[in-house]
């Protein structure tokens, strides 16, 4: 966007660009993250989330709730089969990555009033 980055935040983000222009074209990354740490005042509803896309994996985790999804979006695209119990493996896998990338980029995480 050529604006500068906020002085002592890291900023963690590539552009898709390449992707839409050229289906063909890889992002050069092991997984991409994304981190809703509150309530985004917008047309769809989520609570904090935060999820990380390897491969053919989706692993999200509900702060609110404590519950963690697994999707294979190669063999479920829309997501309508949670395999988080199925494959407890990948799920602990996909996790730590998780867990990493929000420790590594000192994500802010969510608090609630009573904790």
């Amino acid at each position: 966007a050529g604006l500068e980055n906020p002085e002592g935040y890291q900023l963690d983000g590539v552009s898709l660009t390449p992707l839409l222009e050229n289906p063909d074209n890889s992002l050069n990354r092991e997984a991409l993250y994304w981190h809703f740490p509150g309530y985004p005042n917008s047309r769809w509803r989520t609570g904090p989330v935060s999820a990380v896309r390897s491969e053919r994996w989706k692993l999200m985790k509900f702060y609110e709730t404590g519950d963690v999804e697994l999707y294979d979006l190669a063999d479920d695209p829309g997501e309508e089969t949670d395999l988080a119990r199925q494959m407890p493996g990948k799920r602990v896998q996909l996790m730590q990555q998780l867990e990493g990338w929000l420790q590594e980029t000192g994500a802010p995480l969510p608090c609630w009033a009573d904790e």
